[in-house]
C-alpha cells in the first residue's frame, strides 16, 4: 500500500513559548471569566468570527446564579488594541449540569452565535439542546433554542455545533437539515497507511472553500503509541485525494494530537491541531501544546508549536471538549484552550489569543544611496 507524504517537522522545529516570537507568532494574551471558579472548565469550547476581532467561549460547567453545572458561554470583542467588552450569555431555562457552552459556534461577522447544551432534558433525560442568540440594536437577545424533532433520551443532541458563516444555517450533533437540494451519498476517506485503533475522525475541520479537509487520527503511532496524527486531503479533479500525513516532530507516547480540536482557515493554506496530552517541553504531564502548519508554495512547512506561556502540569492546553482551538479565516490569529488551567482556583480554565504578524526583513547594513537635486548627493548614508 502506499504510505502518505509525511510532514513530520524535521529538527529544528520552532516553538513559541514565553521565551520570544516565533515565525511571526506573538506570545499570547490569555483570557478568563471575570467572575471565574473553580471547575468551570472556561475553554470547553472556542469560536471565533472570519477576521478574528470577536470570539465566544464556552464555560460548560460554570454555576451561574448557583444552578450548578448549569453552564454559561462569554463573548468578547478586540478594540483598541484590547480585548474586552465581556458579555456573559447564559440560556433562559438554565437547569442544573446542562453544561451549555462546551461547543460553540459563531457567525463570519459575530452578530450570532449558537451554543451547545447536550445534557439539557427537554426531550428526556439529556436529550440535549441548542441555543442560537443574535446581537442587534446593541446587545444579545434572549435566544432561541432548538431540539431535535425525535428528541429522546441519552442523545445528546447540542454535543457538537457549528454555523455558516453567515449565520443563515446550524449543524447540530449527529443531525443537520438543509434547505436546497439533496446530499449525495458521501464519499468515505480513509487513511492510506489504516491500522487499528488510529480512530481517524475524531476532530475534523474543513476549509472555507470547501477543498481541503483535515482528519485527527489521535491513536495513531507513527511519532510514538498514541501519539497522533493528523491528515489532510485536498479535493480535485472530482475527487478526493492528495493524502499528507502530519506528526508532531517531538510527539511523545500519549501526546493525542487532535484528539480534541484541530481548525483550517479559509483557503486551506494553514491549520492548527492541538495536543492537550503533551508534556515534553515544560516537564509535566498534560501540559499540552499546539502545532500550527503552514503551506506556502508548494509545500507544507515543518510547523511551528505553540505553548502557554504559564504553562503548567495539567492544564491540558490545546483541548476543549468539542473544539480546543480555533482559527480565523486568513489564518493570522487562533485561540487555543486550557479548559484546566488554574489561575484563580482549581480548574477555572483559560484561554490564549496568539497573534500573527508577518516581520518585514530590513538590511541592518547602512544603505547608500545616490541621487540627483539638493540634498542627498552621491555617498550619502541615510
Amino acid at each position: 500500500i502506499a504510505q502518505p507524504p509525511t510532514v513530520t517537522g524535521i529538527s529544528p522545529l520552532t516553538t513559541l513559548t514565553s521565551g520570544g516570537i516565533a515565525q511571526g507568532w506573538n506570545t499570547g494574551t490569555k483570557i478568563q471569566a471575570s467572575d471565574k471558579a473553580a471547575n468551570d472548565y472556561f475553554g470547553c469550547g472556542v469560536a471565533m468570527n472570519s477576521d478574528g476581532t470577536m470570539m465566544i467561549v464556552g464555560s460548560g460547567y460554570a454555576n451561574p446564579n448557583g444552578v450548578s453545572g448549569a453552564g454559561a458561554a462569554y463573548i468578547y470583542t478586540y478594540s483598541g488594541g484590547s480585548w474586552g467588552s465581556e458579555v456573559k450569555i447564559v440560556a433562559s431555562d438554565k437547569e442544573v449540569d446542562d453544561s451549555f457552552g462546551c461547543s460553540v459556534s459563531m457567525s463570519g461577522d459575530g452578530t450570532r452565535v449558537i451554543v451547545g447544551s447536550q445534557y439539557e432534558d427537554a426531550g428526556g433525560t439529556t436529550s440535549g439542546a441548542a441555543y442560537i442568540f443574535t446581537y442587534s440594536g446593541g446587545s444579545w437577545d434572549a435566544g432561541v433554542k432548538i431540539v431535535a424533532s425525535d428528541a429522546t433520551a441519552f442523545v445528546n443532541f447540542g454535543e457538537n455545533v457549528s454555523m455558516s458563516s453567515d449565520g443563515t444555517k446550524v449543524i447540530v450533533g449527529r443531525y443537520g437539515d438543509d434547505s436546497g437540494s439533496s446530499w449525495d451519498a458521501g464519499t468515505k476517506i480513509m487513511a492510506s497507511d489504516k491500522a487499528a485503533s488510529d480512530q481517524l475522525g475524531g476532530s475534523v475541520a474543513i476549509s472555507g472553500d470547501g477543498t481541503t479537509v483535515i482528519a485527527s487520527a489521535s491513536g495513531e503511532d507513527a511519532a510514538a503509541t498514541d501519539a497522533g496524527a493528523v491528515y489532510l486531503y485536498t479535493y480535485s479533479g472530482g475527487s478526493w485525494g492528495s493524502e499528507v500525513k502530519f506528526v508532531a516532530p517531538d510527539g511523545q507516547t500519549s501526546d493525542r494530537l487532535g484528539e480534541n480540536g484541530v481548525s483550517i482557515n479559509s483557503d486551506g493554506t494553514k491549520f492548527i491541531v492541538g495536543a492537550k496530552q503533551e508534556d515534553g517541553d515544560a516537564g509535566g504531564s498534560g501540559v499540552g501544546a499546539a502545532y500550527i502548519f503552514t503551506y506556502s508554495g508548494s509545500s507544507w512547512d515543518t510547523g511551528t508549536k505553540i505553548m502557554a506561556p504559564d504553562a503548567e502540569a495539567g492544564d491540558n492546553f490545546g483541548g476543549g471538549y468539542f473544539g480546543g482551538v480555533t482559527m480565523n479565516s486568513d489564518g493570522t490569529k487562533v485561540i487555543v484552550a486550557a479548559m484546566q488551567e488554574d489561575t484563580g482556583a482549581t480548574g477555572t480554565g483559560a484561554v490564549y489569543v496568539f497573534d500573527y504578524q508577518a516581520t518585514a526583513l530590513f538590511d541592518t547594513e547602512t544603505q547608500v544611496f545616490t541621487a540627483t537635486g539638493t540634498g542627498i548627493v552621491s555617498g550619502s548614508t541615510v
